[in-house]
């Protein structure tokens, strides 16, 4: 059985997450979906493994578009949180999807699918997962190995922790900032990662190699909740309720930012990147 190393992954999941994550797609989706389903991708894909799919919503997103098609796709999506797959599963039901196949599994165990999905898969996707391992490679090396021949690996991730906020940074952004980089400290985990995977890729015997670098905005005051709910989330969860006053000032003030329409947040450290195999 494939070795694990240690993983701390300090981000609630569950229904403590969902808030966060719909938060998070509502910015990020549109591009992923975009740059995933390229046409010459939409047309050649028969199947499609999703690594990390949190709770599922952009896994049922690329699947409704699939759809389309008018043929089914079989699609794996794997996360190592029960509770993730737990939602997503019972999310995809409710819109009548049975062509994707939920399985609580770690990142790291991915060989584990080649003696079920011998042929691999015509896409293998991965968003936002990379920056919170300790090895990333080892785990990009496993879905490389996970696509059929001239089949494609799309990976989204980040390339360091630069952003822009307009029309300036106030204290409680740096506030949330610092406290991103903590948890990545924790983790053992570079939020830079982005930033190697081009490298890593082409070492592996990847062709045709892609690079898209976007600049999703959170603009309105729905999208930029996602700082004040990813400080809350870190904090609020592995801090002693005790001490949860310190936080609160930080929280309220990013609370209050969501509602200054003059603000916007642009991430302009966000990579995606599309390889044939």
């Amino acid at each position: 059985m494939t070795s694990v190393p240690p993983t701390t992954y300090l981000i609630p999941v569950g229904e403590a997450d969902v808030p966060r994550m719909s938060t998070m797609n509502s910015i990020f989706d549109s591009y992923s979906i975009k740059w995933t389903l390229t046409n010459d991708v939409f047309q050649k894909t028969r199947s499609l493994l999703d690594v990390g799919c949190g709770n599922g919503e952009l896994t049922i997103k690329l699947a409704m578009q699939l759809r389309e098609k008018g043929e089914e796709v079989r699609i794996v999506a794997i996360d190592r949180s029960d509770e993730q797959i737990r939602i997503a599963r019972a999310n995809s039901k409710k819109l009548g999807l049975t062509n994707i196949t939920w399985i609580v599994k770690d990142a790291y165990r991915l060989k584990e699918l080649e003696s079920e999905h011998e042929n691999g898969f015509d896409v293998v996707h991965c968003r936002f997962l990379l920056s919170h391992l300790r090895q990333p490679q080892e785990v990009v090396a496993q879905m490389a190995s996970l696509v059929a021949k001239n089949g494609f690996l799309i990976i989204e991730e980040l390339s360091g922790h630069r952003y822009q906020c307009l029309p300036s940074e106030p204290f409680c952004m740096k506030i949330w900032r610092w406290a991103v980089s903590i948890e990545h400290f924790i983790q053992g985990s570079d939020l830079s990662t982005g930033g190697r995977l081009p490298k890593i890729i082409n070492n592996l015997g990847m062709e045709n190699i892609e690079v898209s670098q976007p600049v999703p905005i959170a603009a309105t005051s729905e999208q930029k909740a996602l700082f004040a709910l990813s400080l809350g989330g870190l904090f609020k969860t592995y801090m002693p309720r005790l001490f949860h006053f310190l936080i609160n000032p930080w929280i309220s003030a990013l609370q209050n930012l969501e509602k200054e329409p003059s603000y916007s947040v642009k991430f302009v450290d966000f990579i995606q990147i599309r390889a044939t195999k």
